[in-house]
């Protein structure tokens, strides 16, 4: 039976943000649920593939920066924790429970909605850089593990394609 909390996460998720942005704020919602609940669940994460990034880039671009820092370090958590519930994986934190992660995707989006009016992939490659550079530290000083520089530049490569060819649609949303 948990296994309906992935849909109707997606369902709630939508109408929460259909109502605060319409459609385009419902596409942004809806790559952040597919990231959280199915792509992570089905790969590796050594191929970077990932629109977290993105997302919460257009998140802070369409909301602002306070309203898309709570919105991510909310919604991130809820997201990963309704993932937990429904496909069992290890994990460092129960769920429900922000993370350092989880702080540093809500500074990406609060720093996002500084960057309009710049190329898209250039905001992306300025604040990605920035957070896979955080995410090292945290991994290293927080959480006592090495940082994947493989997938943190599969990552980077992923992220930075996706922007460059669909950037106009991208920023369209925000």
């Amino acid at each position: 039976m948990l296994w309906l909390l992935a849909p109707a996460s997606l369902l709630a998720g939508s109408a929460m943000f259909f109502l605060l942005g319409g459609m385009p704020a419902v596409v942004i919602f809806f790559m952040m649920w597919f990231d959280k609940i199915v792509l992570r669940t089905v790969t590796p994460s050594v191929l970077g593939i990932e629109l977290t990034t993105v997302s919460t880039i257009l998140i802070g671009m369409a909301f602002g920066s306070v309203t898309g820092f709570i919105l991510v370090v909310v919604l991130m958590p809820v997201l990963e924790g309704v993932k937990m519930l429904t496909v069992p994986m290890p994990s460092e934190v129960p769920p429900f429970v922000p993370t350092p992660y989880h702080l540093l995707d809500g500074l990406v989006a609060a720093a996002s909605s500084f960057f309009i009016g710049v190329p898209f992939y250039a905001t992306v490659a300025v604040l990605l850089g920035g957070k896979l550079a955080a995410d090292a530290a945290i991994d290293t000083f927080v959480f006592s593990k090495p940082f994947d520089v493989i997938s943190g530049a599969t990552t980077f490569v992923f992220n930075i394609s996706i922007s460059w060819h669909f950037g106009a649609f991208l920023a369209a949303l925000a």
